[in-house]
């Protein structure tokens, strides 16, 4: 079906190309790609084992190497390597295995753990690794914290850090957020993105 875009947003689309194309821009224009790879979460609804295995196909294929980082949890990483994770042995090796088959940066996110809150980031290139060592916040209220985190790397790589400074920024954040502990609406609410509107996250 043909498109029909009001003039204004052709205008905007065309206005925006010339500046991304326009040479004296160019150092100032740069683009990342966080991958969230949502298919079982906390809080939200869980698709079926079959959903799973045609999104593990797919992305493997066609998207994961595009990406900066992709940011799994423990179900998401057994899904996406086929491996039962039942201790941080097998976290590491999953995410490490996942890393060099699809050839990109994995954060692997423990959260889903019965012990520390802590994240595994793995170089697809294979000349790191790095632990994020975190507490767990006793908080009902975790809708779209992946979300958040995955924002948060994202914001904090186009202001200049590089990828593992990002992340740990970025769950400074997340957990200053779940610390706050804003209880709204019923259910599993989100967290308070707005605890730190004048702190270093937002100035720097």
């Amino acid at each position: 079906l043909k498109q029909h875009r009001p003039a204004e947003q052709q205008l905007k689309e065309q206005t925006v190309q010339e500046w991304q194309t326009d040479s004296k821009h160019q150092p100032v224009v740069r683009e990342y790609f966080i991958l969230l790879t949502v298919s079982i979460s906390r809080s939200s609804y869980n698709p079926s084992p079959s959903f799973n295995f045609f999104t593990t196909q797919f992305t493997n294929i066609s998207i994961f190497p595009l990406a900066e980082v992709i940011t799994p949890n423990i179900p998401e990483l057994s899904v996406l390597t086929g491996q039962e994770i039942a201790d941080e042995a097998a976290f590491q090796r999953a995410a490490e295995h996942l890393a060099a088959q699809a050839g990109v940066n994995v954060l692997a996110k423990g959260g889903h753990s019965a012990g520390e809150a802590s994240d595994l980031l793995v170089m697809a290139d294979g000349k790191g690794e790095k632990w994020y060592r975190g507490t767990r916040v006793e908080n009902p209220n975790t809708h779209g914290t992946g979300c958040t985190l995955s924002s948060a790397i994202a914001a904090n790589l186009a202001k200049g850090f590089d990828l593992a400074e990002s992340i740990g920024r970025a769950k400074s954040y997340l957990f200053g957020a779940l610390l706050a502990k804003m209880d709204l609406g019923m259910g599993s609410g989100p967290v308070d993105h707005s605890w730190n509107l004048h702190g270093d996250f937002f100035e720097n």
